[in-house]
């Protein structure tokens, strides 16, 4: 279990995501955020996210919301447009086509059995674009300080959080480890 803290007083409208719409008002920041996390210049990949505060382990830290999509929803559709599965899978390792996917799923994210958080990267690359929730901006490491859990924000509903596997230092980079093998 995850813990938080108030941070103000300020109502949020329920602005729940879907598969055409991401929010509202991407530029709103949340609230708790605002005093949990920043963006700043990464030493593992371009931009990261970074404890603003001290925390103790198993703090929720960030949120990650996104485009509401089904299960597949991503590879399906490129599948189809390279032309079928027989296309896909004569693609060799390396092949442009394949590594423009992969990076494509880059900012995608399990929700639960029907669904997937997608977050395109180039939304999720640009602050001008979306920071309603930050949790997409957590580099991979081997040996991270955090995982990726699961909350019930008061503005998207049911989405991921980034929560501390340790007690981290304020300023220090938070992250993950996204599950690729060596």
């Amino acid at each position: 279990e995850a813990a938080t803290r108030s941070t103000s007083a300020s109502s949020q409208r329920f602005d729940p995501p879907t598969m055409e719409w991401i929010c509202s008002d991407p530029h709103k920041l949340d609230p708790y955020e605002k005093t949990s996390v920043s963006v700043k210049y990464s030493r593992l990949s371009g931009e990261g996210l970074f404890s603003t505060r001290a925390a103790p382990v198993n703090t929720l830290v960030a949120y990650f919301s996104g485009y509401k999509v089904p299960v597949d929803w991503l590879e399906t559709n490129w599948t189809a447009s390279m032309g079928g599965e027989d296309i896909v899978h004569s693609l060799a390792p390396g092949d442009s086509k394949l590594e423009e996917f992969i990076y494509r799923k880059s900012y995608l994210i399990a929700l639960d059995r029907e669904h997937d958080l997608d977050m395109p990267p180039e939304i999720g690359k640009d602050l001008s674009l979306y920071q309603a929730t930050l949790g997409h901006k957590v580099n991979h490491w081997f040996k991270p300080n955090c995982y990726f859990g699961w909350a019930v924000h008061p503005r998207f509903g049911r989405i991921r959080s980034i929560v501390t596997l340790r007690a981290v230092k304020a300023g220090e980079e938070l992250t993950v480890d996204y599950g690729y093998t060596i």
